[in-house]
């Protein structure tokens, strides 16, 4: 069995959507946890309609450690609540994870926008992805990332940052020599921020932060309030969607 692990903060106009990609997936032997971070809008009833448990959230990684913690399954897959996949691609990832005996590990993405599909940004960003997997920085997401609950429970979990808790933890896990890596499968990766702020400042922006993460100083209060001031902080995008 896995555990899906989902946080949500007044995800009513994507959760559903997301919910029914794994109501419908081949693989059915998974639990379902939604760390909900006091939705005030209808996410709750819709994870319960989908039957969902229920957990206490935060801002994503806090909730996404309280629902690791609540978690039954060897490995957890953490999803963001506004992505989706074809009814085979847990299916797919899974057995690729198996195969590949790996730690923990993050797909490919493709996009649903016309605005973005032919974009530089998404042309070339899996081909960043697959470099950067074997160096000691590979690419991590929450939007969707699988690990093995052992080795998240060594790590300690994602740290309580408000931005870049996702990719901090991938680096994590590779410094701490775990087998990182990248599933070929793809997801539908949301689009919201990259439209909100474009392609250039969206690259502009995780360029700087990455300099911020490599020097060791990501969790520096003056970094993150940086970060939520320039890029905004998950729930302001949750609360306010495109």
């Amino acid at each position: 069995m896995i555990s899906i692990v989902i946080p949500t903060l007044n995800e009513e106009r994507y959760l559903p959507q997301l919910l029914k990609c794994i109501t419908n997936q081949s693989y059915k032997d998974f639990e379902l946890i939604i760390s909900d971070a006091g939705s005030k809008d209808n996410t709750l009833n819709i994870a319960k309609e989908f039957g969902g448990k229920i957990v206490k959230g935060g801002i994503p990684g806090i909730g996404r450690n309280n629902g690791a913690k609540e978690s039954q399954g060897e490995i957890i897959v953490f999803i963001d609540s506004d992505v989706t996949f074809e009814n085979d691609f847990l299916e797919k990832i899974l057995k690729e994870f198996k195969s590949k005996n790996l730690d923990m590990a993050v797909p490919y993405f493709h996009t649903n926008s016309d605005k973005l599909k032919f974009s530089i940004f998404f042309r070339n960003a899996n081909l960043f992805k697959r470099i950067m997997q074997f160096t000691r920085f590979p690419d991590g997401t929450g939007q969707f990332l699988i690990v093995k609950k052992i080795v998240f429970e060594k790590l300690g979990g994602f740290k309580d940052y408000d931005v870049a808790e996702d990719t901090e933890l991938s680096w994590r896990a590779a410094r701490s020599k775990f087998k990182v890596g990248t599933l070929n499968s793809r997801f539908y990766s949301s689009t919201r921020r990259l439209e909100k702020m474009g392609v250039f400042w969206t690259l502009a922006f995780w360029s700087l932060l990455g300099v911020f993460m490599i020097f060791g100083i990501i969790h520096r209060k003056d970094v993150q309030n940086f970060a939520l001031k320039l890029y905004g902080g998950w729930n302001t995008l949750k609360l306010k969607p495109n």
